[in-house]
């Protein structure tokens, strides 16, 4: 389903195993759709055997372990934004799926729902996890090209190149995978985060408001149809984009504020919309340049702030400099800065996150390109802060070295004296066996890690 490129061995060398470090290749042949993304652990952090209690918060300036555990070769692993300690792994292959609720120290199996699990013809599964609530689980299934003409939930999901599943189902489970039903949408449309797992772009995670959650709804990935779609409890979902679909333009991408209730989305004319009451009305707020696109947006005591990016070749990442910031809704903007970020260091693409007074902060690296993982591995790497009017990004982590960051947020304070904490999912591992047919043997360690932030 992808285009891997065959290792190159130095002359001399039988041993398979190679460091990721040796190989570096063009952009060209970086893809967008690789089903596992590793992660190195963060330096200076000691394993632990358990996970620390739930309720005992990272401090402000440093890295503190949340979770541990071996990662295993076809899987794909995720932890609940709402709730670090709770995660989740599936063999997208195989079918099977697993949860922890102390950080990976130990697990239990979940059941696939029933039609997939005696289905001859599953050939792929993915997931993704509410930001509303640990236990909310998304599941996709993906049947073969034998799948039979009355399929139950036709869906094509195109894309350049032979695919091998036309049908899919989705599935929901309020109770971390005790029971699953299937999720009904709006135009018999599917969530298009998980399809983005298998497909590429466009990258559509499920984003928290408040109560709410949103997400895309592909309606059409052949053509590239999207509704952008809302819901409180995760489970029933509703359009929150009937005006935008009047004026027949795409969605190409959507940002919502953490609070209050303010979408952002670009059109497929480059026309930026907003919308202030969480989908119901739509004006348009101007037009971006091209090449650039949304970064991050946060609504504070009614101002409206957003953060807009232009991402480099060959990795698309994002220089200090190629950040804009408008603490007014659009009306006005100031380009960031590049002084307080170390010179040659770029932004991870989707690395953008606001905290709770509208700073952007971003995860700032020197990549090391890898056609193994699509940004690169990370040296140096560490969370900055800018906001419009300040003179320099702040340094807010300390620094660590990962092949790659797959999951980061940020929780907010929740009580007094606490702060807010930016958390990421990372894997650490020295050497990769290449198997052959696009696949890697993985031996490595995911780390789920926080660090406080100070004010």
């Amino acid at each position: 389903m992808h285009l891997t490129p065959t290792p190159q061995v130095t002359s001399g060398d039988t041993n398979p195993r190679y460091r990721r470090g040796i190989v570096a290749v063009a952009a060209a042949l970086i893809v967008a759709g690789l089903f596992a993304v590793a992660f190195q652990l963060v330096s200076g952090i000691r394993p632990r055997q358990q996970a620390p209690a739930p309720t005992h918060a990272p401090l402000a300036g440093g890295w503190q372990l949340a979770g541990q555990f071996p990662s295993r070769t076809g899987e794909r692993v995720a932890a609940a934004q709402s709730y670090p300690h709770v995660v989740y792994r599936l063999n997208y292959r195989t079918f099977a799926m697993e949860r922890s609720g102390d950080g990976g120290a130990t697990w239990h199996a979940i059941a696939m729902p029933a039609e997939i699990d005696i289905s001859p013809l599953k050939t792929y599964a993915v997931f993704d996890i509410s930001p509303l609530d640990a236990n909310t689980v998304y599941l996709t299934a993906f049947g073969d090209s034998s799948s039979p003409p009355n399929c139950p939930s036709p869906f094509l999901p195109g894309g350049q190149g032979k695919r091998d599943f036309s049908c899919s189902l989705q599935y929901v489970s309020t109770n971390g995978g005790a029971r699953w039903q299937r999720l009904m949408l709006p135009s018999q449309g599917r969530l298009t985060g998980m399809l983005s797992q298998v497909l590429g772009l466009p990258r559509a995670p499920l984003l928290r408001q408040g109560n709410r959650a949103y997400s895309l709804l592909s309606t059409d990935a052949v053509a590239g149809g999207y509704h952008l779609v809302v819901s409180s409890d995760g489970v029933n979902w509703q359009t929150a984009d009937e005006n935008l679909i009047a004026t027949g333009l795409r969605i190409e991408d959507y940002l919502a504020s953490p609070t209050g209730a303010t979408v952002w989305t670009v059109m497929s004319d480059g026309g930026l919309w907003r919308s202030d009451d969480a989908g119901k009305v739509w004006v348009r707020s101007g037009d971006l340049l091209q090449g650039t696109g949304l970064a991050a947006a946060r609504t504070v005591d009614g101002a409206s702030f957003l953060y807009l990016k232009t991402g480099s070749p060959p990795l698309g990442d994002i220089a200090p400099a190629d950040v804009r910031g408008s603490a007014d809704g659009g009306k006005t903007w100031q380009a960031a800065p590049a002084r307080g970020v170390p010179d040659g260091q770029r932004a991870a693409r989707f690395s953008a996150l606001t905290r709770a007074d509208g700073t952007v902060v971003m995860l700032f690296r020197t990549p090391q390109v890898s056609f193994v993982f699509d940004e690169g591995t990370l040296h140096a790497a560490a969370y900055y802060a800018w906001k419009p009017g300040a003179k320099s990004w702040t340094r807010l982590t300390p620094t660590f070295d990962a092949e790659a960051v797959e999951q980061q947020w940020l929780a907010p304070a929740v009580g007094a004296g606490a702060i807010e904490t930016v958390w990421a999912l990372i894997y650490r591992d020295d050497m990769l066996t290449y198997e052959g047919n696009d696949t890697y043997i993985k031996d490595g360690t995911y780390t789920i890690t926080g660090c406080g932030l100070g004010p």
